[in-house]
Formats: C-alpha cells, sequence, structure tokens
C-alpha cells in the first residue's frame, strides 16, 4: 500500500492494474456534523458538461454505470466504485468532495481519509487534517485525472461555500426547490387509558385510568441497468436538484414505497448536539443522553415497544424484525443512535420517540433531529425545532401503512411521559418505571 502525502501526484498505474477500483471517503469530526460527499465527473475544462456526472445523494449512479456510490451506510462515510475504462471520453477528471449543509464548519474536521482499493485490497491512502482549514463550509478531497494516463492528486482544500456553490464553480445549475410535505395536521388516533403503574403487558389494553408519571418507564415482558434521461441529450445543460427532502412542519408527508427493492429495509438515525464545553465536568460526563425507541403495532396484530430502557433491543430475523443497534450514553457519538426496519411490509403503525434520559432538562438545547433513509438511500430529515421546555419525551415522526407503501408523518408532539405518548397514539400497554 502507498500512502500519499498533502499535494502529492501519482500515477495510478504505479499503485494498481486495475481499471475498476473503490474509492473509500471517510471523515470524522470534533462535533456532531453530517456532511454530504459527491463526485463530480468534469471534462477538460473543468465544466461539469453533462449533469449525470454529478454523483451525489439525489444521484447515486452515471448513465454508464461507470461511477456509483455503492456504499453510504455509515455517517460521513462513502464508497465510490469507479470503472476507469466505462467512462466516456469527456469525462477527464473526477473530484471528490465534501460539502456541510448544517451548522459547523471544516475547522471541526478532526480526520479525514480517501484511499484507492483494488481487487487485491488498499493499494494507496491519503490521510489529512484540519490543517489551515477555518469557516469553509466545503472541502475538495481528491481528483483522479486524466493526463495521458489516469493520475490521483492529494488535494484536501478548503471552499467557501457549501455544495450549490461547488455545482455552480463546475458550470452546474441548481433546481429551485420544491415543497415536499402537506400541512394537514395528523389526526390523533383512539386515546386509551393506562391502569397499572408497575407492569406492563402490551398485548392487553389497559382499564382504567392513571395518572402519568415523568420518570423513564419500559414495557414487561414481550418478543424480543440504466438508462440516460430521454429529453435531453448528451450535453444537455439541465438543472440539478441538491433539495433533500424535509418534514418542515407537524403533519407534513413523505410516501415511502415499498415496491421498489427486494429489500426494503429503513434506517432511523436520532442525533443531537452534545456542546464541547458541556460534555465533561468535575464529577464526570454530563453530556446529554438521548434515547431512541418506537411503539409498534404489526400487522397480525403483534405490538410492542423497543428501547434501551429494560434492554428492549429487538431483534433482526425475527419478529418484529425492528433492531435497535446501539445505546449511546457517553453523548459524544457522532453517530446518534440509530434504528432499523427489516421488514417494514408487516407494520401496520409505528411511532418513533426520542427521550431525554439524562443531561438535559427537554429539547430547547440538545439541536435534535432525526434521518429517515428509506431501501433506495432516499433520505427524509425531520428536525425537532418546535420543543415544549415542559417535557423531555418527544413523539418524532410515525409510519403508517397503506398496503402499497409507508406514509411517513413529522409528528413532533411532546410529552411528559411514555404512557401519555401511548394513550394519545392508543397502544394501550401498561408501564412500569426503567432503567438501563
Amino acid at each position: 500500500m502507498k500512502t500519499i502525502i498533502h499535494g502529492q501526484r501519482i500515477k495510478l498505474v504505479d499503485v494498481t492494474s486495475d481499471h475498476l477500483i473503490k474509492v473509500g471517503v471517510n471523515l470524522s469530526f470534533t462535533q456532531s456534523i453530517i456532511v454530504d460527499i459527491s463526485c463530480f465527473g468534469v471534462d477538460a475544462q473543468n465544466q461539469l458538461s453533462d449533469d449525470r456526472y454529478m454523483i451525489f445523494y439525489n444521484q447515486k449512479q452515471s448513465p454508464c454505470g461507470a461511477l456509483s456510490i455503492v456504499n453510504d451506510k455509515t455517517q460521513n462515510s462513502h464508497t465510490f466504485q469507479v470503472d476507469l475504462k466505462s467512462l466516456p471520453d469527456r469525462i477527464q477528471k473526477l473530484v471528490f468532495t465534501a460539502t456541510i449543509d448544517d451548522t459547523g464548519t471544516m475547522k471541526d474536521l478532526e480526520a479525514g481519509e480517501i484511499n484507492i482499493v483494488d481487487s487485491r485490497g488498499v493499494a494507496a491512502e491519503f490521510k489529512f487534517d484540519k490543517g489551515n482549514l477555518n469557516q469553509e463550509k466545503a472541502l475538495i478531497i481528491a481528483e483522479i485525472y486524466l493526463k495521458g494516463e489516469w493520475r490521483f492528486a492529494a488535494i484536501a482544500q478548503g471552499f467557501n461555500e457549501g455544495l450549490g456553490a461547488l455545482l455552480k464553480h463546475f458550470g452546474g445549475q441548481e433546481a429551485e426547490e420544491t415543497s415536499s410535505g402537506a400541512n394537514d395536521p395528523p389526526t390523533p388516533r383512539s386515546k386509551q387509558s393506562s391502569a397499572s403503574s408497575s407492569v406492563a403487558s402490551p398485548a392487553t389494553p389497559p382499564s382504567s385510568s392513571g395518572t402519568a408519571s415523568s420518570s423513564p418507564e419500559a414495557p414487561s415482558a414481550q418478543k424480543r441497468v440504466d438508462s440516460p434521461p430521454s429529453t435531453s441529450s448528451d450535453n444537455a445543460a439541465s438543472k440539478i436538484s441538491l433539495s433533500k427532502i424535509t418534514l418542515e412542519k407537524k403533519g407534513d408527508k413523505k410516501t415511502i414505497s415499498l415496491k421498489k427493492a427486494t429489500k426494503n429495509i429503513i434506517h432511523i438515525n436520532l442525533n443531537w448536539d452534545a456542546p464541547e464545553s458541556k460534555k465533561f465536568s468535575f464529577f464526570g460526563n454530563s453530556a446529554p443522553d438521548l434515547d431512541l425507541g418506537c411503539m409498534f403495532r404489526l400487522k397480525n396484530g403483534e405490538k410492542g415497544v423497543i428501547q434501551p430502557l429494560g434492554n428492549y433491543f429487538g431483534n433482526k430475523d425475527f419478529p418484529p424484525h425492528i433492531l435497535l443497534d446501539r445505546d449511546d450514553r457517553s453523548g459524544s457519538c457522532v453517530q446518534g443512535e440509530n434504528l432499523r426496519i427489516y421488514k417494514p411490509e408487516n407494520l401496520d403503525f409505528i411511532m418513533i420517540f426520542a427521550m431525554i434520559y439524562k443531561g438535559a432538562k427537554n429539547f430547547t438545547t440538545v439541536n435534535g433531529r432525526v434521518t429517515v433513509t428509506d431501501q433506495e438511500g432516499n433520505e427524509v430529515y425531520i428536525k425537532l425545532d418546535a420543543p415544549d421546555p415542559r417535557y423531555a419525551f418527544c413523539a418524532a415522526c410515525s409510519f403508517k401503512n397503506t398496503g402499497s407503501g409507508l406514509d411517513l408523518t413529522k409528528e413532533e408532539l411532546y410529552f411528559s411521559s411514555h404512557r401519555e405518548a401511548d394513550r394519545h397514539f392508543g397502544f394501550g400497554f401498561d408501564w412500569v418505571k426503567g432503567s438501563k
């Protein structure tokens, strides 16, 4: 394996004889920052003369199939597959970039790496840190370019603005954003009261009213080819949509199809901010500890709760085919907490919630956000941006099975406890104090 240093240029043939390679990009930050990693396939004039060769979150494969994203499941990490022999002649350079869409700048970059992988393993790698980066929102990481033969250049150069500015820099045009959400308010489901404050029986509705508790709660025993656009020519200058789907208001919806893939895995990520100055104190770690969880009902009537409290992490291979993969108690994990639904077609209804276990009184200081990624890699963003300072439990969103798809709805409803949220959505659990 060859180690490449900042500013170095090498011939690819010196590190690999393969024309089919993978390019991996990995970035880590000192605080919770999410970047968009992209590849621009440009011509000899450094222009994006064919916008179908901008490979990013909204366009993951070129029309010829020679350039594609093959792995983007890990936050701030992408793997591109490049077939150098199959690229059209007009594509003379591949520029790998990273951009920050939300808060934060490249001065928060802790470490970065781009590597070239061939059939034998990692052939070359370029590691870098923030160096002289400061307030930049974008980073040009490296280039693979044609100059007689294919070469690699280690760049790691900051760019003042974000993805839209980079697109303009390479001669592309950004399409105007369109609204993606409906503004109809969500319909409350039937409310049922809760009886017991000690034992939960998810299969049995509660029988009498009770007083909500602000203590954390847990349920009792439960089962653990591609074709180019037909309307444009190869060199047509069309506009590229950089917009991400964001459910802005309560009640906004997005339908996720269940018929487009053999594996309909839905990934839900919860992330939040843990200010550096508040992460540690003399008495130990005081960073906010948020929990991701869900209350679900399957089409066969089975229902339950998945959450760290009570160690109900679910199961990937057996019903309910929902798995919570971690409990980030430190508040310092930039990947947050993740829940995956492996067989969403079996769902009737599921409510996704976030709860502050410790380290913050409410959601006003944590900048909570949920990202839903469907089976095709499309992302839907839900910001918890209207917190109620009285409560530390948030019903963030819900999915309702419509037969051909799932209606994803932004709920962002705040409650004093699990029990109160349960009453609102009508699951009918009994609750008991829980701990982890």
